[in-house]
């Protein structure tokens, strides 16, 4: 049961760990309430994604968020975390119909809601530079000079109606390539790989026909450690930077702009701005300290804090255990917080608290109370 002593113990301890930014001390505390809750309760879920997305663990971060979403299709704090770890694994598809899900649900946490209003700009800025689809030319300006017409690929152009189109995106160390080309067989997608190159074989049995992709690359790439990958929604192609201080600046050769790498200076002896981890190139350092700051600033202290952690211990227990914590909090006058009903239902408080010096108990008729006294 969601209520189960042992979990809410655990869950109690790692919210207190959490609350310390002992994180890995957390992260075990949580898996220990989630374990012995049997992955039911969602709150449980949500905390411990909370706790995986601050270690950068975003894969597992990401399915302890929807699973608490499954659990509780109302709780937009699991869509919301489910959204941050899917935008940093750069599935910015996903980030953004998750952040707007969250950003529905949120609507009274003025906190989430504007960090989610951030979030959905990234997630618009990486969609919207992402590469749309197959192009072959490049549209020349009215007052350029005219250039000769690009040499006719080497494979025969497909159908409008047959073409697939693709995105790319990179991080540091990798660039993928989604083809959006759903349900197809694995036998009918051919790859070839090489240092400078990539060619995709797509055979569409409807048009008797093959559509194929034929990149030269920005630049060289490890072969060895690239692959294709045919999924039921797509054909996902992974490459290997076999540099990780390049940015691409587009995915094919040719680039009007320069690569950049890591301690290259210009012609000023400026350094370059710092390669983006994503598509857009944009660089999000301080859209991500405006984040931060904003989860600082939000982030309770001092009592706040102490208030905030028995709402969320309340919030989760059994009806024994909010019973335990009512009682020893009000009847030994806020000096203590028990969740163990056994045991608080065989105490009176009131007569073990020890009165301050120089003052005694008293009734609310006046008569004294038989109680201890402070000792010195």
């Amino acid at each position: 049961e969601p209520g189960d002593e042992g979990a809410m113990e655990a869950y109690t301890a790692g919210l207190e760990l959490l609350a310390e930014d002992d994180l890995d001390g957390a992260l075990g505390k949580l898996t220990e309430a989630v374990e012995a809750d049997g992955g039911k309760n969602a709150d449980f879920l949500v905390k411990r994604a909370t706790v995986l997305g601050k270690l950068k663990r975003y894969a597992e971060s990401l399915a302890d968020a929807r699973k608490a979403a499954e659990i509780d299709a109302e709780n937009g704090v699991a869509h919301f975390r489910a959204a941050v770890a899917a935008f940093q694994l750069e599935r910015f598809g996903d980030a953004q119909q998750g952040f707007e899900r969250a950003k529905a649900l949120l609507v009274s946490n003025a906190s989430l809601a504007k960090q989610t209003e951030t979030w959905l700009r990234k997630c618009a800025a990486e969609l919207e530079d992402a590469a749309p689809g197959p192009s072959v030319v490049e549209e020349t300006p009215a007052a350029a000079d005219p250039v000769p017409a690009p040499a006719a690929p080497s494979t025969p152009a497909a159908k409008p109606d047959t073409a697939f189109p693709f995105d790319w995106f990179q991080s540091l160390t990798h660039v993928t390539i989604e083809i959006r080309a759903k349900g197809m067989p694995q036998d009918k997608v051919k790859s070839e790989i090489t240092a400078t190159n990539v060619s995709i074989d797509i055979e569409l049995e409807s048009a008797a026909s093959t559509f194929s992709y034929d990149w030269d690359l920005f630049a060289e790439i490890d072969p060895s450690a690239s692959r294709v990958k045919v999924m039921s929604k797509k054909i996902e192609v992974r490459l290997k930077k076999a540099d990780a201080n390049v940015q691409w600046l587009s995915l094919e050769a040719g680039s009007k702009g320069t690569t950049m790498t890591a301690g290259a200076t210009g012609a000023a002896g400026a350094a370059p701005p710092k390669p983006s981890a994503y598509a857009s190139k944009k660089n999000w350092d301080a859209i991500e300290k405006e984040i931060e700051k904003e989860e600082a600033d939000d982030k309770p202290e001092g009592d706040a804090a102490l208030n905030k952690l028995f709402q969320d211990i309340y919030k989760n227990a059994s009806d024994e255990t909010r019973r335990a914590m009512v009682k020893s909090f009000q009847t030994s006058g806020g000096t203590v917080l028990s969740t163990n009903w056994d045991e608080v239902g065989k105490k009176d408080y009131e007569k073990e608290r020890p009165a301050p010096n120089g003052m005694e108990w008293r009734s609310w008729e006046g008569d004294k109370l038989d109680v201890e006294k402070e000792e010195d």
